[in-house]
């Protein structure tokens, strides 16, 4: 009896009232479109015109986009979009048939690891072992049982 008796002399719960919220969403679909206001996140807003440029330039130039991405502090579907907004085609970096070749003379004849080819030519390990794969080259087995990359 004792026991129920301490638990059950709570003291009530605070009191919340709850008010309509004000706030309002702008710029947004299905939000109010009477007073569209700039998202902060959004591109035009957070670089001017000039940065725009200069990143459009610096790609245009051959600028790694790894570096423009931490100079202009935007992420990569942000470049794109930028870059397809001002017509500028999105670079491929694909090994050639001269990169092929030197990666699979290197791996089969060398028995070089895909990683070490891949440091060597420039590309992902995973680059090198898909177009070896699609060459028709047998990829070993990864040192421990593991397989390759997928």
């Amino acid at each position: 009896m004792e026991l129920l008796g301490r638990y059950s002399k709570f003291s009530p719960l605070p009191q919340f009232t709850l008010e309509p919220c004000t706030a309002r969403r702008t710029g947004r679909p299905g939000g109010s479109g009477a007073d569209v206001t700039k998202r902060r996140h959004a591109l035009t807003v957070r670089l001017s015109m000039k940065q725009r440029q200069d990143l459009i330039k610096a790609y245009a130039t051959g600028t790694p986009s790894s570096e423009i991405l931490k100079q202009f502090g935007v992420s990569k579907g942000a470049l794109w979009k930028l870059l397809g907004d001002a017509g500028i085609l999105r670079k491929v970096n694909s090994p050639t048939d001269e990169h092929l070749a030197e990666a699979e003379r290197l791996y089969v004849e060398e028995r070089w690891s895909l990683g070490r080819i891949g440091q060597h030519l420039g590309f992902a390990n995973t680059t090198i072992y898909r177009h070896l794969k699609l060459r028709g080259v047998p990829i070993r087995q990864h040192p421990g049982g593991r397989s390759a990359p997928a």
